[in-house]
């Protein structure tokens, strides 16, 4: 059979049977996720003229170059009664010819043909006219499709593999660049000279292994792992999970790799550097990390102190991050010098050391965000997804390539033709999120190796990941939180620095505007739709200013309102039928102000003055049809008001009132007192006193049905108790998102987030690093929520949970 193979074969696969061969790759979910792409469709019209002969047989099927971009299949078999049977069945509309003294018969299916004919005992069947003539013409000429490298491959194969391949990479080249035009040919056929694959088609995963072989008289990749000595992978432990692929070599001198990227140089005509840089010449990994357009290069040292010594005249610090010192590196081309061929060549300026490994990029950020996601446990080495794959890899290679579906998504779009750009943004490789690779070389035979695995259950529910991070022109001075865009209905961050400078911040990270003001924002940023068109304005004020600004950062008339007296504390809006009929409340000491959306007085408001300063912003309560306007001041008294300012609810007794807000808990009043005593007033008026073993200093946060509070080092979350770390804690925050509620605190001490679930249970990765209170909400399209979190005095984080 082998003899009949058409010549510009790329692609050979050997099948024992051809039926579950398509059976398992139309079951298969992997090969599912291009059911609705354009090349799927091209294979699928050609091998549906197959889909209903009968074969008994082993098969090889060949896929062959005809034309620039147009592929054919041939399929060859031994004859059988049964597939004669099926070949002439009177279903099919059938005719004949004759070439070269042979019968070439017709087979017309709807708007296609396919050809078979007879050659001694085997039947030859394919999609191509032209090339069932070649196969007659050089069967008589003895013009075989051979080479003692495919016959040694050839013979290779696992017989009992459901199927293998054997790929011509010279003619798969073309088969290749009709899928992925944008790829230069040379880029696939310099990889190697032949491939033979078994498969392994599981329910969890794609599994491939076989031989390579690579001519050392052509320019082949391959052959640049050729005399390496692999060893297990230490790269992975810096590269974060969002990265979009690794690539690394790993050996055990340094000298072999740089003999063969000469040789391969040497062929390109371009000069040879014979000498290395002596910083290599303890390195026994080079890895070379993508996130998006960045690049970075990570070294392993064997001698750590040798290095460091190498490294010694690049100690000028350009910054300190999380403890970790970045260095200007002034030999900019020391990869594209050393290490052409292995990695494209870009400048290095920046470079940071993490015990053993040397990571290198011309970005300050990208560095940073690496050793964030080191901190956090966000690599690859600790992703779920990527151990889960471990069984299917070799402990030792001298090459690994490791792509992140998700991320490479990018990478695809760039080879295909704009028009194909679609087709790969609706491939959703959720369920499959690693790719990897491994080759290996010895006894003058090349080895490959890899896997595509499906996540496995909830393992893949289980991270937390930083997806962006942004710095500020300054200090960060207000509370940063999360606000709508009425445009996208995703979020946005807001934020203001210790120049007065407010920022909107997109939830990728980017700075949209800038606006200086004239004095720190007092309290929160709110959002109202002033005009009811559903284009939300910040409503926010200064000491002395009252400010609305459009989503542009403009500057809604007629604000901003100036007052003589000073503000204390931050605006207070009401919106009390959800009419957006707002009513805005100043405060000014013990003094309240009611506004309109115009930012006129609004007549009927009677109260105007307390004995005493409020200790907070009014709060507005709705329940049973009745509003409530509630507020403490400093002389212990609870104020429950009614639209009108007027007494609601007179509450007699005196409360020597922590710092600690008022909260309406299982639909009555909550308020703390100094002594850590919880005060309940009902709607009534009736007041009673709970003793929740809170200390002094305490802090407690409720939503209408869920009560957390923190005392000393115990977090308390609906009764559940939890012993944190001593350290130095912000108040807790609840929120509440796609039916789940979360509950976070900070040690501002030690630099950690923690995230809990309702039930206390700390979440899986957590805690993660941060400086103070979390904003979370589902930021973007997902249905997974991200949050937002000071880093650095002067950068804001942007974490993921899945």
């Amino acid at each position: 059979m082998v003899n009949l193979i058409p010549h510009n074969t790329g692609i050979i696969i050997k099948a024992n049977d051809l039926n579950t061969l398509k059976s398992n790759i139309k079951n298969h979910d992997f090969f599912n996720l291009f059911n609705n792409t354009s090349l799927n469709d091209q294979i699928l019209s050609k091998f549906k003229l197959l889909g209903d002969l009968d074969f008994d047989n082993d098969v090889i099927l060949c896929i062959s170059n005809e034309g620039k971009k147009q592929f054919e299949f041939t399929l060859i078999t031994s004859n059988s009664e049964a597939l004669q049977k099926s070949l002439s069945d009177s279903k099919w509309n059938i005719s004949t010819a004759s070439y070269l003294n042979n019968t070439i018969n017709t087979i017309k299916i709807d708007e296609d043909e396919i050809y078979h004919l007879i050659l001694d005992d085997l039947i030859v069947i394919s999609t191509s006219k032209l090339l069932s003539e070649n196969t007659i013409r050089h069967y008589k000429s003895e013009s075989h499709f051979t080479s003692d490298s495919f016959k040694k491959l050839f013979k290779s194969v696992d017989a009992n593999a459901p199927f293998s391949l054997v790929i011509n990479m010279q003619d798969f080249g073309n088969l290749f660049t009709s899928a992925f035009p944008n790829i230069k040919k040379r880029e696939v056929t310099s990889l190697a000279d032949w491939i033979a694959i078994d498969t392994d088609i599981n329910n969890d995963h794609l599994q491939i292994n076989g031989i390579v072989t690579a001519s050392d008289s052509l320019n082949q990749r391959f052959n640049l792992i050729k005399g390496l000595s692999g060893h297990a992978l230490q790269s992975i432990n810096i590269t974060p999970t969002n990265s979009t692929s690794l690539k690394a070599f790993t050996f055990e001198d340094f000298t072999t790799l740089h003999a063969n990227i000469n040789k391969q140089v040497a062929y390109t005509g371009a000069p040879v550097q014979k000498e290395f840089n002596p910083i290599f010449s303890d390195i026994d990994e080079i890895g070379h990390i993508k996130i998006g357009e960045q690049n970075v290069i990570v070294l392993h040292s064997t001698d750590v102190i040798a290095t460091n010594q190498h490294l010694e005249s690049e100690k000028n610090k350009a910054k300190t991050f999380r403890d970790v010192s970045i260095f200007n590196f002034s030999k900019s081309d020391l990869f594209a010098k050393n290490t052409p061929i292995i990695i494209a060549p870009f400048e290095v300026t920046y470079y940071f050391k993490s015990n053993d490994l040397y990571v290198f990029s011309n970005n300050l950020v990208t560095l940073q965000d690496i050793i964030a996601s080191y901190q956090n446990n966000s690599t690859i080495a600790k992703d779920e997804n990527y151990r889960n794959s471990k069984n299917q890899l070799s402990e030792e290679t001298s090459f690994t390539w490791l792509a992140n579906t998700k991320q490479f998504k990018s990478v695809l779009k760039t080879a295909v033709l704009s028009k194909k750009v679609k087709e790969i943004d609706k491939l959703n490789f959720n369920q499959y999120p690693w790719i990897a690779l491994q080759l290996d070389y010895q006894n003058d035979f090349g080895y490959i190796n890899a896997t595509i695995k499906k996540k496995q259950g909830a393992t893949a529910n289980n991270t937390v990941a930083q997806l962006a991070s942004v710095t500020l022109d300054s200090k960060i001075s207000s509370k940063m939180q999360l606000i709508t865009n009425h445009r996208s209905k995703q979020k946005e961050i807001v934020v203001q620095d210790e120049n007065n400078v407010l920022y909107l911040i997109s939830n990728k990270g980017n700075i949209l505007w800038k606006k200086q003001l004239e004095s720190k924002i007092v309290g929160d940023i709110k959002q109202v739709d002033l005009y009811k068109n559903g284009r939300l304005q910040l409503i926010f004020n200064t000491p002395n200013q009252l400010h609305v600004l459009d989503r542009n950062g403009k500057v809604v008339a007629p604000y901003p309102i100036s007052f003589e007296d000073e503000i204390t504390q931050s605006i207070a809006v009401f919106d009390y039928d959800k009419s957006r009929n707002y009513r805005f409340i100043i405060t000014q000491n013990n003094n309240l102000l009611m506004l309109n959306a115009e930012g006129k007085t609004v007549k009927g408001f009677e109260f105007s003055k307390a004995a005493s300063n409020l200790m907070q912003a009014p709060k507005h309560f709705r329940s049973a049809g009745k509003d409530y306007i509630v507020f403490p001041t400093t002389d212990g008294t609870m104020h429950i008001l009614n639209r009108r300012g007027q007494n609601r609810i007179k509450v007699d007794k005196k409360i020597n009132f922590s710092n600690n807000p008022v909260h309406f808990y299982q639909n009555k009043f909550t308020v703390t007192d100094t002594d850590g005593l919880m005060h309940i007033i009902n709607t009534n008026g009736k007041t009673e006193v709970a003793k929740l073993g809170l200390e002094k200093e305490h802090d407690i946060v409720t939503t209408s049905k869920t009560l957390v509070s923190l005392s000393d080092n115990t977090l308390t979350i609906k009764k559940k108790k939890v012993k944190l770390d001593y350290g130095l804690y912000t108040k807790p925050s609840i929120f509440y998102i796609n039916d789940k509620i979360y509950v976070s605190v900070t040690d501002t001490q030690a630099k950690k987030v923690y995230v809990f679930d309702s039930n206390a249970k700390l979440l899986p990765n957590f805690p993660v690093y941060g400086t103070s209170m979390i904003d979370m909400e589902n930021i973007d399209k997902d249905r997974s929520p991200e949050f937002i979190v000071q880093g650095e005095e002067d950068s804001i984080l942007i974490y993921g949970i899945n």
